[in-house]
């Protein structure tokens, strides 16, 4: 039947190497293009993009359309890798060819292709459970009781902080908390992350005018001797750690801002609830386990590989 040998012939295409090489060599450009546009990642401009990847999405703008095209790479990637494996798989299966190498290269190309989905589905899925101060005083996070016992920041020349250390117990034990340091729970699904020494959430989100706090809304213009200030808008979502504020000074780019960062003299984006600390959140992310898995299957993968090489 026609539609049967058009089905064929669009599944072999799918399937083909040659698509492969494209797509592959393709993903790589879009990837170095992501490396030249988005900002440094301590930088404030890329403080949304550092949370998750449902900022693309929060809305969606034609200047992100790299990731989107990148996405699109990716997903007719696997659809290829997926139908490429299958179909060697049945005819491998029926010469009775299915040696260890090629299930070596097999458990490559499905744990890639497992890890890059995994990894985007735990970007989407990421989200905040909650915000908390730690003190000498037992705080309950997760089924736990957690109490500070020593912090240590380090902080720019500027005053900002560049990182920190704290030393913590959890029910009892003593563990490192850090930014690159979190501490799991619940089979990696849930972890805590050190946020500072910061104002925290919990109240209405203030802009402090000269010492005096307002109400911070979208569309609120401030004049400054250095130029007049629009508050863009406010993404509070629950992806973010905290509520991110875009501002714009003047005809300069629109600036992303986190609680407690100063915009000009005299004016600064400040959490309404006015309580400092040592403040941590606890995030979920679903894909974390299945991102783990996926690299397994890599690994093993790669080892089969190399074990199935010659030697000299």
């Amino acid at each position: 039947m026609p539609s049967s040998g058009l089905a064929s012939r669009a599944v072999a295409l799918l399937a083909s190497t040659k698509l492969a090489i494209v797509l592959g060599f393709t993903a790589c450009g879009l990837l170095a293009w992501a490396s030249w546009v988005v900002p440094p990642p301590r930088s404030r401009e890329a403080l949304p993009f550092s949370e998750s990847f449902a900022v693309f999405f929060d809305p969606v703008q034609a200047r992100y359309w790299w990731f989107y095209a990148l996405f699109a790479v990716i997903t007719l990637y696997a659809v290829n890798a997926i139908l490429g494996t299958a179909r060697s798989v049945l005819r491998r299966r029926a010469r009775g060819q299915l040696d260890q190498r090629f299930l070596g290269v097999t458990g490559l190309h499905l744990g890639l292709i497992g890890a890059l989905f995994a990894h985007l589905f735990a970007g989407l899925s990421a989200g905040a459970e909650l915000s908390a101060v730690l003190s000498d005083e037992p705080t309950p996070i997760a089924g736990h009781e957690l109490a500070l016992i020593s912090y240590s920041p380090v902080s720019n020349p500027d005053g900002t902080l560049r990182t920190a250390t704290a030393r913590v117990s959890v029910d009892g034990v003593e563990r490192n908390l850090a930014y690159n340091q979190p501490i799991f729970f619940d089979y990696f699904t849930r972890y805590l992350l050190l946020q500072g020494e910061q104002e925290l959430p919990g109240g209405e989100p203030a802009m402090s005018v000269d010492g005096r706090l307002e109400p911070v809304r979208p569309g609120a213009v401030y004049q400054r001797p250095e130029g007049v200030v629009r508050v863009e808008r406010l993404s509070s979502g629950a992806a973010l750690r905290f509520p991110m504020l875009s501002v714009r000074v003047g005809d300069a780019p629109a600036t992303w801002l986190a609680p407690g960062q100063r915009i000009l003299p005299g004016l600064a984006y400040v959490d309404g609830a006015g309580r400092t600390g040592l403040s941590v959140v606890l995030r979920r992310n679903d894909g974390v386990p299945a991102l783990f898995g996926a690299m397994v299957v890599f690994m093993i993968g790669l080892g089969a590989f190399a074990l199935s090489l010659r030697r000299r």
